[in-house]
């Protein structure tokens, strides 16, 4: 059999590589697996005539047997149902009943059996017994994404099974699993039995030092239950791959050498843009950190026993359209190869024009929440007093800024996230049906809170969810939020001017019991101005930080920097100017602040 991957990159460079082996069916005499960018791989299969044991490691396209098989002379699909029972397996296939429980079988349209068919589905990782029509080979493709969910072993009994592979060197039978008890006789050591078809559609016994045959099936022998899948243990947070959604911002890949030989993990971006994700690297000798992108593979050497962490997060700001897909290859070097899908999304236009009710759709649009850090000070005595210096220690200054659909931006003193009902109406097969989906809101307002529910529970009562800031504060009128002019965006700036007036709340001259500073006159009855106005010109200027050490990967989507500027008039006959940097979060995607209730809107 001869064995040839197809992978193209980014960089479109294309490597063959070709490897006889010997030993192995001409069941599946050639598996070729090729990628496209950002779309998922393709496995394919040389099948022979008569029957083939293959094992498919993708989830097809479109999963409906008839569609993935369209084109190709099959007599009869058959795949186990699990869990498997004890019994023992059938040596020869066409001794098999379609009626039997513990098979499902798919028959092509033009047979009778058809009309009896149990699979309904062809999906991956699962190994498939196919019987094809005629006296020459064809060529099955199979496009689709990998999945790393393999099912448990049954105990006591034969199990239909395929293993991840890495063709450029496949492992024997007893390497792959030596040292795993459920797989080796632990009274004597030797490898549990394992069979494999022959080119007459028979099974008979491997030998341990045969190498395992990628994109084949065997039934093996499992002495007690096992989750056991290969050698080198992947670990995800969600069984079915990596999806990082809207908001997801990392996640954590474990990887443990369970060999008995250390080995050298190799992981690569295979399928889809690799400049979409990021790795968190830590150099401890020279003290840096940093999120470098995956476009070069990531090498770690595991002892026997050992773990590796590999710390990925999505570079939204990159992605091309809204929905981003790649796949990883993960090799060990010791003969496993094992698949990872990733998936992340990013906000597209229709999800900002439907989450803020307008026409228009701001790249940016929704609720930034972040750190001014100040930590420069102009000195308004020196020869220079419009030039800030360095200060000994900074001063925090929490900031809420909202990005409306149109982009219009809006200094925010505090804002509540609620959350309101969807609405219904009758359809017309008499059901309910919805009309309008429910939302979460921002308000800044709170006049029409009562017609929102909350959003987290509190005492076991729905709350809404608040944030605020004491840094700032203005005479916002009844919206309470303060315009902007300007940008948000790298290279571009906000800023605005707020004025606190003699009389305001907060002045910080402004003390009702102090009489030069309360704004009466010397009756304490007629006004009287003591505190003279201040006034704050603020800018946000933003830059970008994005190769900075630290800096996080989606920075210009999710996260945005730059320097922030400040001049404060009134509290000295000299304008104070103060400067530091601000780093915002956006925690929401919602483009409409203060919304109308849809009960008061009809």
């Amino acid at each position: 059999m001869r064995y040839q991957i197809f992978l193209s990159s980014p960089k479109r460079w294309l490597f063959t590589l070709i490897r006889s082996f010997f030993g192995l069916v001409p069941a599946g005499a050639m598996l070729s697996l090729a990628t496209l960018s950002a779309s998922p791989i393709e496995q394919s299969f040389e099948l022979q005539p008569g029957w083939n044991a293959i094992f498919l490691e993708v989830v097809p396209v479109d999963t409906d047997p008839a569609v993935a098989l369209a084109g190709i002379p099959y007599e009869s699909v058959w795949t186990r149902e699990e869990p498997l029972s004890s019994v023992d397996f059938i040596q020869d296939q066409d001794e098999a009943a379609w009626n039997d429980p513990e098979w499902l079988v798919h028959f092509p349209a033009d047979n009778p059996g058809a009309r009896v068919a149990s699979l309904f589905t062809i999906r991956g990782p699962r190994p498939y017994l196919i019987q094809i029509r005629g006296n020459v080979p064809v060529r099955w493709t199979v496009r689709g994404t990998p999945s790393p969910r393999y099912p448990d072993w049954t105990a006591a009994a034969y199990n239909l099974r395929g293993f991840p592979i890495d063709p450029s060197q496949p492992p024997s039978f007893e390497d792959f699993f030596r040292g795993r008890a459920a797989h080796h006789d632990p009274a004597n050591g030797d490898l549990e039995p394992i069979y494999r078809m022959n080119a007459a559609g028979a099974w008979i016994p491997v030998d341990p030092s045969d190498p395992i045959g990628p994109g084949e099936a065997y039934w093996a022998y499992a002495n007690a239950s096992s989750g056991f899948v290969a050698p080198l243990e992947m670990t995800l947070e969600d069984s079915e791959g990596l999806d990082f959604g809207l908001t997801l911002r990392e996640s954590i890949v474990r990887f443990r050498n369970n060999g008995l030989e250390s080995a050298t993990l190799l992981v690569s971006v295979v399928s889809g843009d690799p400049t979409g994700l990021a790795r968190w690297n830590l150099d401890g000798d020279a003290g840096t950190t940093g999120w470098p992108v995956l476009s070069e593979p990531w090498v770690r050497a595991l002892d026997v026993g050992a773990q590796g962490l590999l710390r990925l997060a999505p570079r939204r700001q990159t992605f091309s359209e809204a929905d981003y897909g790649a796949v990883l290859q993960v090799l060990d070097g010791r003969g496993t190869r094992l698949w990872l899908p990733v998936s992340a999304q990013r906000t597209a236009v229709g999800a900002l024009r439907r989450a803020s009710n307008h026409g228009d759709s701001h790249p940016h649009a929704g609720l930034w929440v972040g750190v001014a850090n100040v930590n420069a000070v102009a000195e308004v005595h020196s020869e220079e007093p419009g030039r800030t210096t360095d200060a000994q220690s900074a001063f925090p200054l929490r900031v809420l800024l909202h990005m409306d659909a149109s982009g219009q931006g809006r200094l925010l003193k505090e804002v509540i996230q609620l959350w309101e009902d969807g609405t219904y109406r009758e359809g017309d097969d008499g059901f309910r049906a919805e009309d309008e989906p429910g939302r979460h809101v921002l308000l800044s307002d709170y006049e029409n809170a009562e017609a929102f529910t909350g959003v987290t529970l509190r005492d076991g009562v729905p709350v809404g969810r608040r944030l605020s800031s004491i840094g700032y504060d203005f005479d916002g009128g009844s919206r309470n939020a303060l315009d902007l002019e300007g940008d948000i965006g790298t290279g571009l700036r906000l800023n605005g001017t707020l004025t606190l007036g003699s009389n305001h709340p907060t002045h910080p001259y402004r003390h009702r019991f102090h009489p030069d500073h309360d704004n009466l006159d010397v009756r304490f009855e007629a006004f009287k101005e003591e505190a003279f106005p201040i006034t704050r010109r603020i800018e946000f200027e933003f830059d970008d930080d994005a190769a900075a050490s630290g800096s996080p990967p989606d920075y210009g989507y999710g996260v945005l920097g730059g320097v922030y500027h400040e001049s404060i008039e009134g509290i000295h006959h000299r304008p104070i100017r103060v400067a530091g940097r601000f780093r915002l979060i956006r925690v929401s995607d919602i483009g409409e602040l203060n919304p109308e209730p849809r009960s008061v809107a009809r």
